[in-house]
C-alpha cells in the first residue's frame, strides 16, 4: 500500500523508530507490552521488514516485542547517571544509525524531536524523515532558561528537517506552523484509546478489594509520570484541605507511578498525616489499566502542561469523571463543565474545591463521565484513528 499523503515519502521495509525514553523510572512494564499490541495492528497498514524501536535505555526487550516484527536496540550498553544518559544516548544513537545505514535505500526514520541522533542522520544521509510532534517541552514551567532555549534550538531543527511531521493536536500543528514548518507538512493524528478493552463494562471490583476501599468511599485515581510538572504537589496540598476542612467525606487517592518526585511525595504525605487517604503503587501493566480505572470514581491529571495525554483519554473512554487543569493538550481534549472539571495549574485551593463537588455531586459526576465517553468513542476511539490511516499509513506509526 502507498501513502496517499501529498509528501513523497514511501513505506520502505525498515522503519527506524527512534525515542527518548528514561526506563529507569519504570515505566517499561507497562508501555512496552502496549507498543507491541500497537505495532501488531500496524501489519493492516504495512508490509515491512522489520521495525527497529531505538531507545536510550540498558534494558532489551526484545523478547517482549517477539512477533510483533519489531527489534528493540537500547542504545546503552550499561546503567548510567541520568545527567549524561542523554549525550551518550544520543552519540550511541548516531554510531548505530550509521550502521544500519548501509541500507538507507530502505530506511525511513520516525522519531520524536528529542532523538537528536536520527535527526542528524536523516539530514547527513539524506534519509527520509518523519517526526512525531506529541509534546512540547518548552511548555513546561520548571524548566530553566537555558534549558528552554536548548530544547527550542534542538525542536526547531527536528521539525523544520522533517519530510513529515505528525502532531497529536491542533495546537501542536500551531505551534510546528509558529516554528517555521510548513503547513503542508504537518498532519494532525491523536493519541488512541482502544474502545473494546477500555470499556465501562470492565470489573474493577477486585482492585478496591486489593486497596482495601471500603464500598461507601470513594475513590480518586492519578496514572502517570511522577515528576515536577505533572502538579502532585499541589494534589498532595488539596487533599489535606479537603481531608482537614471535611472530615466526613469518605474518600482515598491512588497515585499509580514511578518517577524523581515519588520519595519527596511519600515524605510529604508523611508530613501532613495523609498516609491514611494516599495510597501509591508502581506502574501497572497496560492491560491492567482498565480495571484500575473502573474501579475509581474520579481521574484527576494535575499537570502544568501535557500533550495529548492517554490516562485522560482512557479515563474518558471509561466514562469517568476528570478533574484536570486547564492547560493545552487537556482543554483541547476535555470542556470545562462538559467532560470534566478545570481548574488553574498550581491552585490548591481550587482543585480541592472540584474533588470536594465531585465527592459530593454523584448526579454531575454520572453526567461529566458519560458526555467524555461519548467524545472519546467520536474522536479517540482505535477505529476513528485507524480510519484516518487507511489514506496516510503513517498517521498511526506513533504509540
Amino acid at each position: 500500500m502507498q501513502t496517499q499523503s501529498s509528501l513523497r515519502v514511501p513505506i520502505k521495509s525498515h522503519i527506524y523508530m527512534c525515542y527518548i525514553f528514561d526506563f529507569y523510572f519504570g515505566i517499561a512494564s507497562h508501555l512496552i507490552p502496549r507498543v507491541r499490541n500497537h505495532f501488531l495492528k500496524l501489519k493492516d497498514f504495512f508490509d515491512f521488514e522489520q521495525i527497529i524501536l531505538m531507545t536510550v535505555d540498558n534494558v532489551d526487550y526484545t523478547l517482549i516485542l517477539g512477533g510483533s516484527n519489531i527489534r528493540h536496540v537500547p542504545l546503552l550498553p550499561v546503567r548510567i547517571p541520568k545527567r549524561v544518559m542523554w549525550i551518550l544516548g544520543q552519540l550511541f544513537g548516531v554510531v548505530e544509525l550509521l550502521r544500519a545505514s548501509r541500507n538507507r535505500e530502505k530506511m525511513v526514520l520516525f522519531a520524536s524531536p528529542y532523538a537528536m541522533y536520527s535527526i542528524v542522520i536523516s539530514w547527513l544521509l539524506k534519509i527520509p524523515l518523519i517526526v512525531h510532534f506529541k509534546y512540547d517541552q518548552t511548555t513546561q514551567p520548571t524548566i530553566s532558561p537555558l534549558q528552554r532555549g536548548i530544547l527550542n534550538a534542538m525542536i526547531n531543527f527536528a521539525l523544520r528537517r522533517a519530510d513529515m511531521v505528525i502532531a497529536t493536536t491542533p495546537t501542536l500543528k500551531k505551534i510546528a506552523i509558529y516554528r517555521g514548518v510548513s503547513e503542508k507538512k504537518i498532519f494532525v493524528s491523536p493519541n488512541y484509546v482502544d474502545e473494546d478493552v477500555f470499556s465501562p463494562n470492565v470489573d474493577g471490583k477486585w482492585v478496591r478489594e486489593l486497596l482495601q476501599v471500603a464500598q461507601d468511599e470513594k475513590l480518586i485515581i492519578y496514572m502517570g509520570r511522577l515528576s515536577p510538572e505533572k502538579g502532585l504537589d499541589t494534589l498532595l496540598d488539596a487533599i489535606s484541605i479537603v481531608f482537614n476542612r471535611y472530615p466526613r467525606l469518605k474518600f482515598k487517592l491512588l497515585i499509580i507511578g514511578s518517577g524523581p518526585k515519588k520519595d519527596r511525595l511519600i515524605k510529604k504525605c508523611k508530613e501532613q498525616s495523609l498516609c491514611e487517604k494516599v495510597l501509591f503503587m508502581n506502574p501497572v501493566p497496560h492491560s491492567k489499566v482498565p480495571s484500575f480505572l473502573s474501579a475509581c470514581d474520579i481521574a484527576i491529571l494535575p499537570s502544568y502542561s501535557e500533550g495529548n495525554p492517554k490516562f485522560l483519554l482512557e479515563a474518558m473512554m471509561m466514562g469517568k469523571p476528570i478533574i484536570a487543569t486547564n492547560v493545552i493538550g487537556i482543554r483541547e481534549a476535555v470542556t470545562n463543565g462538559k467532560e470534566a472539571l478545570l481548574i488553574d495549574p498550581g491552585n490548591p485551593e481550587m482543585l480541592a474545591s472540584a474533588i470536594i463537588t465531585l465527592l459530593e455531586n454523584q448526579e454531575l459526576a454520572l453526567v461529566l463521565g458519560a458526555t467524555a465517553r461519548e467524545k472519546a468513542l467520536r474522536k479517540y476511539s482505535k477505529k476513528v484513528v485507524f480510519k484516518q490511516a487507511i489514506r496516510n499509513p503513517f498517521l498511526v506509526l506513533g504509540f
